[in-house]
């Protein structure tokens, strides 16, 4: 009920204040285990807060994918949360022309062996960053498969015959509960998580 409560919520605080307020999301940061137990729903919860973001007026949502901490619900780096924040607000609510939303995979293909993943709010390229990055870290289809990818402007290409050869595929990236995700936009927002199926 995580979407419906939310979208309630962002409606009462507008009926209250009489106002079409703007809402910025927080999408809830990677994380493995809080006080005694571990909490095996985090991705869904995260999948409601981008519902949300996509199908309620004025709302957006940023990811902190790179900024989690496995043992504890809130991360002490609050910096890039704020600035990532701070262009929600710049780009949405003061008309700024600016890339200020986390890149969203769109559309797949499978040409010629390979796979095809298409995204928006890129911007000019992709950045890779952390200690190794000749690898998209946190990116599965079900199987310990190292890919060989490349990056171009908008598009993420996996090259992986079995993939393209199996009559169903779920491609996932940054699911789970606790991840550190390598891959940004221009702007050094990370990309959703998200997962596909490929068919």
């Amino acid at each position: 009920v995580y979407d419906s409560v939310l979208s309630q919520m962002i409606q009462c605080w507008r009926t209250l204040w009489k106002e079409e307020l703007p809402f910025l999301l927080c999408q809830l940061a990677p994380l493995g285990l809080w006080f005694p137990g571990s909490y095996h729903r985090y991705s869904e919860i995260r999948e409601k807060q981008e519902l949300v973001a996509d199908t309620v007026s004025q709302t957006w949502l940023t990811t902190t994918g790179d900024a989690g901490l496995e043992w504890d619900i809130h991360p002490k780096n609050k910096r890039p949360i704020g600035e990532r924040l701070a262009l929600l607000a710049m780009g949405h609510i003061y008309q700024e022309n600016i890339l200020c939303d986390p890149p969203r995979c769109t559309a797949t293909s499978i040409k010629d062996g390979n796979l095809y993943l298409f995204f928006d709010n890129v911007g000019s390229h992709f950045l890779l960053h952390g200690k190794n990055i000749n690898t998209l870290t946190h990116f599965c289809d079900g199987k310990k498969v190292d890919y060989i990818f490349r990056l171009t402007q908008n598009i993420i290409i996996l090259e992986n015959p079995r993939i393209c050869q199996a009559h169903t595929v779920e491609i996932q990236f940054g699911i789970g509960n606790y991840f550190e995700i390598n891959l940004y936009n221009e702007a050094e927002i990370p990309v959703r998580p998200f997962k596909i199926t490929i068919r």
